[in-house]
């Protein structure tokens, strides 16, 4: 078994081409592999180590996706209204549609719009009423607590 070094140097340009294509008709790594008769670490291990590759494998992923969007579509609209075909249909494209989210939420996921509004209420009592109850040196101690939990609390200090 070769070890990682080499792994670049068994790097095959016409085998890439041939897994790009696969990738981006909506094959899986796996599914490829087997076709081509190579192992899905060997595909790793090439997007490892050949930028070049890693580049033109992104790409095929991307229009991976949008072949499995397609056929998605596909399936929903030629599947005849019978019972089972409709539940086998519904099965097909609910899987497909939950891989293409996973795999690319960005553009197939399910969008989260968050809308908040915080309202801040501080309530101040009467400051003279603690200094009148107080000696001065407690006064300070107090002064120093508050300005001590304020800092503390303040996410913007």
């Amino acid at each position: 078994m070769p070890g990682a070094g080499n792994v670049r140097d068994m790097f095959d340009p016409a085998k890439a081409e041939q897994i790009c294509e696969l990738i981006s008709s909506g094959e899986t790594v796996s599914a490829t592999a087997r076709k081509l008769k190579i192992g899905r670490r060997t595909i790793h291990d090439w997007r490892e180590n050949a930028p070049e590759f890693a580049a033109q494998f992104a790409r095929a992923k991307d229009d991976g996706y949008d072949a499995i969007a397609d056929e998605v579509l596909r399936i929903a609209d030629e599947v005849p209204a019978i019972g089972d075909e409709v539940q086998r249909a519904r099965l097909r494209t609910d899987a497909r549609i939950k891989l293409l989210a996973k795999w690319d939420p960005k553009r197939y996921g399910d969008k989260l719009q968050v809308d908040q509004d915080t309202t801040l209420r501080v309530v101040v009592e009467d400051p003279t009423r603690v200094v009148r109850q107080v000696s001065a040196p407690t006064v300070l101690q107090v002064a120093t607590s508050v300005a001590t939990l304020v800092a503390k609390e303040d996410p913007l200090a």
